[in-house]
């Protein structure tokens, strides 16, 4: 490092370097933040229409849609996505940013049963932000489902995610 000391244009350089390393990382993070954002999106986004569609064979009465009707199906699903935006967002960049990073390190089975943990007690969180948001506009029925249905998705999310991301030993 005496090199650094010996001219300021040497100094400049040295920093210039080390501001686009830094740069360059910040970029990486922000990648893998929307990266997590996008499958956390697609992930919810799947499973509200799974369990939407769960709701009215099990309750087997009135469903929210018909099959003339089939996009209020899609519509209603992208209306839940956004009334747990503000959950399913931050938890995106964590996977993206904190979680994604991690997987690569750790062997398949290990982290696939990590994802299979993480993912219940997300959807088990989930299931109880639902059932408070939507406590006087869903039946009963619809919220009991909830948590069962939920929990066991998101287990199945998180875990194929880490499954696909871990370490192939």
């Amino acid at each position: 490092m005496a090199w650094l000391h010996q001219s300021p244009r040497n100094f400049v350089i040295a920093s210039s370097i080390m501001v686009a390393m830094q740069d360059e990382h910040k970029d990486e993070t922000m990648v893998r933040a929307v990266r997590g954002v996008a499958y956390g999106v697609t992930g919810a986004y799947v499973g509200a229409i799974l369990f939407f569609i769960t709701v009215g064979i099990i309750e087997g009465g009135e469903m929210l849609w018909t099959r003339g009707s089939l996009s209020d199906l899609f519509l209603f699903s992208l209306a839940g996505i956004f009334l747990l935006s503000w959950w399913i967002v931050p938890l995106g960049v964590f996977f993206g940013v904190y979680y994604y990073p991690r997987l690569s390190q750790w062997p398949r089975k290990a982290a696939v049963i990590r994802g299979i943990l993480l993912g219940a007690v997300l959807g088990l969180l989930t299931a109880v932000f639902f059932a408070l948001l939507s406590r006087h506009s869903a039946p009963r029925p619809t919220i009991q489902l909830s948590f069962a249905f939920l929990p066991v998705y998101c287990a199945g999310w998180c875990g194929g995610y880490s499954w696909l991301r871990a370490k192939r030993v």
